[in-house]
């Protein structure tokens, strides 16, 4: 239209949002600052974890990784998606709780494993003044998930309900402080302490209209991959986030990014497909 856009000033800048982190924080040598307090949090809780995730690999782990990655989309179907709300109602816990649970009891199977670290990005936009900032606020917390192998699924939903909430109330600290206090070794080979990730969408998506312009996301091939695997679940109602299938009924869209120097894309399937079935059978 040839004008300025009126864009109403930001209440803060990110700045702003520094400083309030460094003040929130406090001092690292203060015994009473949160700082201290959210690392000692993390340290009594991933003291003793595995600090890498066991995974039967296809290939031999390199000595350097080399970050190239590929991606494998799944549906989670929409048959599903209502039995999960439902469970998730009748315990007392949230859709993604259910999520955590179910890829946790299946990287416990996979691996033969009874203990499992899966890392989950967060926000970071606590207040609403954040909302329209532009800037790096997202954290990964490390969430630890004991599978005893005679739990039943109920006794699992409610541990991973109690360490997940105790972990979203100590999300301040950053990762990287959380893995400098438990100093594991260091290992060009994989990322220190998450080798697995869980990412739930659950938020609309975005929309963007100009007169005269059809728009709509694309997401890339990035072919790169930071960790091992990350599981990412898109669901909601709008168009940008569900998945519309042949029924009609709306399903939850799913991902898979895996290291391409460890997996190959039959066994990534196979572990998507692992998922959704125990998705089916819990729920």
């Amino acid at each position: 239209e040839g004008r300025v856009p009126g864009w109403a000033p930001l209440p803060v800048q990110y700045a702003d949002y520094s400083l309030w982190q460094h003040r929130v924080l406090g001092a690292p040598d203060d015994p009473e600052s949160v700082a201290v307090l959210e690392r000692e949090f993390w340290v009594d809780r991933l003291t003793g974890a595995p600090t890498v995730t066991a995974l039967p690999t296809d290939r031999p782990r390199p000595q350097v990784a080399s970050q190239r990655g590929a991606q494998i989309p799944f549906i989670v179907p929409g048959d599903l998606v209502a039995p999960i709300a439902r469970l998730a109602r009748g315990r007392g816990v949230s859709e993604f709780m259910v999520a955590h649970t179910a890829f946790a009891i299946v990287l416990a199977r996979w691996a033969g494993v009874n203990d499992v670290v899966i890392g989950t990005p967060i926000a970071g936009r606590g207040h609403q003044a954040l909302d329209e900032m532009i800037g790096m606020f997202v954290n990964t917390l490390a969430l630890r998930t004991p599978i005893p192998p005679a739990a039943t699924v109920g006794e699992v939903l409610d541990q991973v309900k109690d360490g997940d909430l105790e972990a979203f109330g100590h999300a301040v600290l950053p990762f990287e402080r959380v893995v400098e206090a438990l100093d594991p070794p260091r290992s060009a080979a994989h990322a220190p302490l998450v080798q697995v990730m869980l990412a739930f969408q659950n938020l609309p998506g975005g929309e963007f209209t100009l007169p005269g312009v059809t728009a709509h996301t694309l997401t890339p091939d990035r072919g790169i991959t930071h960790v091992d695997l990350t599981l990412t679940l898109t669901t909601g109602n709008g168009s940008e986030n569900g998945t519309e299938l042949s029924s009609g009924s709306r399903g939850w869209g799913g991902e898979i990014s895996y290291a391409t120097d460890l997996f190959d894309h039959s066994t990534v399937a196979a572990l998507a497909a692992r998922f959704v079935s125990v998705l089916d059978q819990i729920t």
